[in-house]
C-alpha cells in the first residue's frame, strides 16, 4: 500500500485521465482490437495486414501529439474516429473510488486539475459519460499548449498557464514516459498507476511510488 501524501506539503493536485481516472480498458480495446477490425473491412483486406499497417502507424507517432488527436487519426484512415469512440462509450467506466478520491481532493481545499494528452473530442465523450467535469478547477488538454505531457517544455507552460508551484504539486499519471518527464521538470510528488487497464496485470515502473486503489490516498473518515 502506498503511504499517505503529507497533505500539508502539497499546494496542487494535477491528475491524468485515461488509465489513471478511468480504466484503460476502453482505449487499449478500441485502438487494438475494435478498429484494425473497422479498418480491415473499410479497406477490404484482411485483419493481420489491417493491424499491421495500424501498429506501425500507431509506432511512428507515439509519444507526439498526433498519437492523441481524433483529427490526426480521421484524416489518416479516411474514418470517423469520434464517431466510433461515440458508438463504444458505453464501455467508459471509472477506476474504483476514482470519484471519491476527487471529492476527497476538493474537500481538502487543494486546487485540481485535469491534465491529459487527451484530444477535446475525446475529452467532451469521456466527461459526459464519467460526470467528472465539475471536479476540476480547470481542464487542460495537452493539444491547448502544442506540446505532450512527455515532450520538453510541457511543464513550464503548465507550471505558467496554472500558476503552480511544481515543488509542491502532487501528480498522477500511468504513462512511464510522462511521469519520468514530469519528475524531471521538478514535479515534488509523482505517483504511477499500477494497473491502468483493468483487464490486464499490473505493472512496476521504476523510480515512482505506484497507486493501486485511490482508496490508498485518503484517510479513513
Amino acid at each position: 500500500m502506498i503511504a499517505l501524501p503529507n497533505w500539508d506539503q502539497i499546494s496542487a493536485v494535477c491528475i491524468d485521465m485515461d488509465g489513471t481516472l478511468i480504466d484503460l480498458y476502453f482505449d487499449n480495446h478500441f485502438w487494438k482490437v475494435y478498429l484494425p477490425e473497422i479498418y480491415a473491412k473499410h479497406q477490404n483486406c484482411s485483419l493481420d495486414a489491417s493491424r499491421n499497417f495500424l501498429f506501425q502507424l500507431f509506432h511512428e507517432q507515439k509519444g507526439q501529439l498526433n498519437w492523441y488527436c481524433l483529427d490526426f487519426w480521421s484524416k489518416t484512415l479516411k474514418l470517423d474516429i469520434m464517431a466510433l469512440k461515440q458508438s463504444l462509450a458505453e464501455d467508459i467506466r471509472l477506476r474504483e473510488n476514482a470519484l471519491k478520491f476527487l471529492l476527497y481532493v476538493n474537500q481538502l481545499g487543494k486546487p485540481l486539475y485535469l491534465v491529459t494528452n487527451a484530444h477535446r473530442h475525446t475529452l467532451a465523450i469521456k466527461l459526459k459519460h464519467t460526470g467528472i467535469e465539475s471536479y476540476f478547477q480547470k481542464i487542460i488538454s495537452a493539444h491547448d499548449l502544442g506540446l505532450a505531457k512527455e515532450q520538453d517544455g510541457f511543464w513550464p507552460m503548465l507550471a505558467e498557464l496554472l500558476n503552480l508551484d511544481l515543488h509542491s504539486t502532487l501528480f498522477i499519471d500511468d504513462s512511464e514516459s510522462v511521469l519520468n518527464a514530469a519528475k524531471q521538470a521538478g514535479v515534488g510528488h509523482v505517483i504511477a498507476i499500477f494497473q491502468p487497464d483493468s483487464q490486464l496485470l499490473g505493472e512496476y515502473i521504476d523510480g515512482f511510488p505506484h497507486l493501486h486503489n485511490f482508496s490508498d490516498m485518503m484517510e479513513a473518515k
